[in-house]
């Protein structure tokens, strides 16, 4: 028995060692294998390609990547998400190259530029980067406003030519300006043996300079009045891109890479649901404080609350994801949380805690909406305008909103409005002090002395029933578990004041 079994067990350990020989010698390949990482920027910038791009080149750092690509098929967007994605793109340590599949437009120009290097498809265009929106999100038709109009051309050249200029290569930021202004005209110019781009101004510096005979125009490559739009063709003519390519596969064997292996970063079903909060962050914010107002006016801590921070919640992990949300619009965030907890629990009625709260919480989300502190440039202050502007529009949306759940929804809700603050007092009458409570001939009202049970726990602060009327109120002394029996020591104008009813017999046995 013995000697069958050793045969047997050797081919189990030699099976054994050739399989983790195999499994260490693929991984020694792979890992020499080069990596190209690939990400997509399509369709209108939006926040959630801030958060795959990062996410994408996260993977080719950590991976060793021989190279970026950032397919750009994109008409253009924001001013100021278009300089945050370049600047992420710039930050990294692995070369990152633009393949413009069909259109990079507008802030897609911008962000091409932003790469090492540039291809396109041959059917791609690239430029066209004319601002098209002015503070308060005006048309530029409709501003009327030159110096405005002109302050943010001005701005975007300026950012355009110094991207243009980071590459280094002679026209290109002649070229890049004139996608920005019409007002540029573009020359091509025969200067020695070279033919160069060159804005009509510099072409006239460089005769004035060098004398007549110096350098010649060849032909207009962008008239005045005209925004430049450069096909594939043109911009590879022109030394704006690196090379035409009829696909990927082309541009790895172009890079010398043609074996690499090829991994695509695409976004995540987070960051999918980061484009569609971004489409509704406002009505989120709107729905998240009337739903907080709601829960500080019913007793205990229930499903309007729960809510409402949900709603608050992903607009925040929506900002966190795209970089926009840091420590300090938390912390903020949190601490308005707290203040809310305290009036909800610890304070009756609705007041200074209250507010302090909603607007510690309002500020930390609309503080993580913006990418700064201080703006920088006028579309910054057209972004923080903007925001400025719906965040009013949220308060007047929210203070409509409050109103009319407490007016008319919530007393009319078979089960809501059991839990509403009723006294059977007009709110006309509580304009006053306590004395102001005297209702109406034939009506009731709460008076030291009636009895009643906690429905919640007092700790002071809690809801109480008397006579059918579910109040707010704080306890004398010590703590109320819900179900006590109470009594009301004091009434004032918008809760009363209660003690344990076993405590007061307890008093009135000793007295």
């Amino acid at each position: 028995m013995k000697n069958a079994a050793s045969p047997i067990l050797g081919l189990l350990l030699l099976s054994l060692a050739a399989t983790l020989c195999l499994q260490r010698a693929a991984r020694a390949q792979e890992a020499a294998e080069p990596v190209v990482i690939v990400t997509f920027i399509q369709g209108e910038l939006a926040e959630s390609m801030m958060a795959t791009l990062d996410r994408a080149i996260t993977r080719a750092e950590n991976a060793g990547a021989e190279a970026l690509i950032v397919e750009i098929d994109t008409p253009g967007g924001e001013v100021t998400l278009m300089d945050r994605l370049a600047r992420r793109i710039e930050m990294t340590s692995v070369q990152p190259i633009a393949y413009v599949t069909n259109e990079a437009v507008s802030a897609g120009a911008f962000i091409a530029m932003a790469c090492d290097l540039i291809y396109t498809y041959q059917r791609a265009q690239i430029g066209s980067s004319y601002p098209i929106m002015l503070p308060l999100g005006l048309p530029v038709a409709q501003g009327g406003d030159e110096k405005i109009l002109e302050k943010q051309l001005s701005y975007l050249r300026s950012k355009f030519r110094d991207r243009a200029q980071s590459h280094d290569r002679p026209g290109m930021a002649a070229l890049a300006e004139a996608m920005v202004d019409p007002d540029i005209e573009v020359l091509l110019v025969r200067h020695g043996q070279d033919e160069v781009a060159m804005k009509r101004e510099e072409f006239e510096d460089l005769v004035r300079g060098e004398g007549q005979g110096a350098a010649e125009i060849v032909r207009t490559i962008c008239p005045r009045g005209e925004l430049l739009n450069l096909t594939a063709q043109e911009a590879f003519d022109l030394g704006f891109s690196d090379g035409i390519v009829l696909s990927r596969e082309e541009l790895l064997e172009a890079r010398g890479i043609k074996n690499a292996r090829v991994i695509e970063v695409r976004a995540s079903w987070s960051e999918r649901m980061v484009g569609f909060v971004e489409h509704v962050q406002w009505l989120l914010l709107v729905a998240g404080l009337v739903l907080l107002y709601v829960e500080m006016k019913i007793p205990g801590f229930g499903v309007p609350g729960t809510l409402g921070i949900i709603c608050l919640a992903l607009l925040l992990f929506r900002n966190y994801l795209v970089g926009l949300a840091e420590i300090p619009e938390i912390l903020l965030v949190l601490l308005g949380l707290a203040l809310i907890a305290v009036e909800v629990f610890l304070i009756p009625g609705f007041g200074v805690a209250g507010v302090a709260g909603i607007t510690c919480l309002t500020l930390g989300v609309v503080f993580s909406f913006l990418p700064f502190l201080v703006p920088d440039g006028p579309f910054e202050v057209h972004l923080l305008t903007n925001t400025i502007s719906w965040f009013s529009a949220t308060l007047v949306a929210t203070l409509i909103g409050a109103y009319l759940l407490s007016r008319y929804l919530l007393p009319r809700t078979p089960v809501l409005s059991r839990m509403i603050l009723d006294t059977g007092i007009p709110t006309s009458a509580l304009e006053g002090s306590a004395a102001s409570l005297n209702l109406g001939a034939g009506e009731e009202r709460v008076r030291p002395g009636d009895r009643g049970s906690a429905v919640s726990h007092l700790r002071p602060a809690g809801k109480v029933e008397v006579d059918g009327k579910l109040l707010d109120a704080v306890s004398q002394g010590d703590y109320i578990n819900q179900g006590e029996r109470i009594v009301v020591v004091q009434v004032e104008a918008n809760h009363v004041i209660v003690r344990s009813a076993c405590a007061a017999m307890d008093r009135e046995g000793t007295a």
